[in-house]
């Protein structure tokens, strides 16, 4: 590509973007945060006192739309933890059902969540030092 096609596709991509109305943008948001599918890579640097860092990666996929759903976390780095996965088979009618991959002992064990909490509190499960 030349100099020249280059910038008239990012004016035109920038044109069409411009082009949008508040109200389209707040659709598209909508209609991607109500996806049946989504897929997304996430990283997190945090800061110690001492200003060492420690960085964590993982990516998240869901089938199917929210409530009826299987989703998967898998953590990328650092070494110590990447495999680990978790899987959550979200149910609309009951509990959902939640499972924890660890490579290093090549076990995946089921974790037990509270059926009668609402949906915002219902696993019962925390990831210390993740």
């Amino acid at each position: 590509m030349t100099g020249k096609t280059i910038a008239l596709a990012l004016s035109w991509t920038a044109a069409a973007v411009a082009a949008q109305t508040a109200t389209e943008i707040m659709e598209e948001v909508h209609r991607r945060a109500h996806a049946d599918n989504f897929r997304y890579e996430g990283r997190i640097t945090t800061r110690k006192a001492n200003g060492a860092t420690d960085r964590k990666s993982w990516r998240c996929e869901r089938l199917g739309e929210a409530g009826s759903s299987k989703m998967m976390l898998r953590f990328l780095d650092p070494a110590d933890i990447r495999g680990v996965a978790l899987l959550v088979w979200n149910h609309s009618q009951k509990p959902s059902e939640m499972w924890l991959y660890t490579p290093a002992l090549a076990r995946t064990r089921r974790i037990a969540t509270a059926g009668t909490a609402p949906r915002a509190r219902r696993h019962r499960f925390q990831l210390r030092g993740f």
